[in-house]
């Protein structure tokens, strides 16, 4: 997959910065081979899109949110090893439930953010004025309908 293709509402330059990043910060897979690496990296990228980032920022924050996940589910993992003494277990899940509330409070974020950006574009579709419709002049509280002009009687046009 071509960057442009990732993420095509951003500049290719920005996109290619946000995957280098975040493929550089994710938790080395188990075992640390080229193929799971490559399927590491394609889970984030398919990640990332469903997240539907509208521009920069969003992808920033959606990024952050797939890093904490991805450090929580590494620090379940570490806990997990049979050589993990008890404390250490404990330790390595306080982490990661620290973590995993950090990627579900930036997932509401975002989830916030993207909502209100649709319902704003909705009120402005709703609010823009349409062709044939008469503009209203707001006056104070009142609101007056400004019609076009009536048509001169002396014209010769309407017989």
């Amino acid at each position: 997959m071509r960057i442009t293709e990732v993420l095509p509402q951003l500049p290719p330059d920005v996109t290619s910065y946000l995957l280098e990043s975040m493929f550089s910060a994710l938790p080395l897979p188990v075992p640390n081979t080229p193929a799971a690496r490559d399927s590491r990296d394609a889970a984030a990228v398919a990640t990332l899109v469903a997240m539907r980032p509208a521009n920069a920022a969003d992808a920033m924050l959606a990024v952050q949110i797939i890093l904490a996940h991805e450090t929580a589910m590494d620090l379940l993992r570490m806990a997990d090893r049979p050589d993990v003494s008890i404390g250490d277990y404990l330790r390595y899940c306080r982490q990661a439930t620290s973590f995993m509330r950090i990627a579900t409070s930036g997932r509401s974020l975002l989830l916030r953010i993207q909502t209100d950006r649709e319902k704003a574009a909705k009120r402005r579709a709703a609010t823009a004025p349409r062709p044939g419709m008469p503009k209203l002049k707001i006056v104070g509280y009142q609101h007056r309908v400004q019609m076009p002009p009536l048509p001169d009687p002396d014209d010769k046009l309407l017989d």
